[in-house]
């Protein structure tokens, strides 16, 4: 490929462009709102519902948590009792 061939920009690349710029203008992270859900979270920031909702929600991960956590615990106690096992028998 020559360096005029790179430099070539066709009516398509172009319109492939603009309809990049076009989605980045309004670009968004996660999912799409709905008014509903706008004015409920609007709503629940306005009152304080929303701490409340925070709080579960970590609440909710630190039970998750505390439950691998034990899990964790019983395997460790699993190999610490299997390597002592092992070393006895040497």
């Amino acid at each position: 490929m020559s360096e005029t061939d790179s430099l070539h920009i066709d009516a398509e690349h172009i319109k492939k462009w603009q309809r990049l710029d076009e989605l980045d203008s309004s670009a968004i992270s996660g999912q799409p709102v709905t008014p509903q859900q706008f004015q409920a979270y609007c709503a629940s920031i306005k009152n304080g519902t929303y701490l409340q909702e925070d709080l579960q929600a970590v609440q909710k991960q630190k039970q998750k948590l505390l439950q691998t956590l034990s899990l964790l615990e019983e395997i460790e106690s699993t190999l610490q009792s299997e390597i002592a096992r092992t070393h006895q028998s040497y």
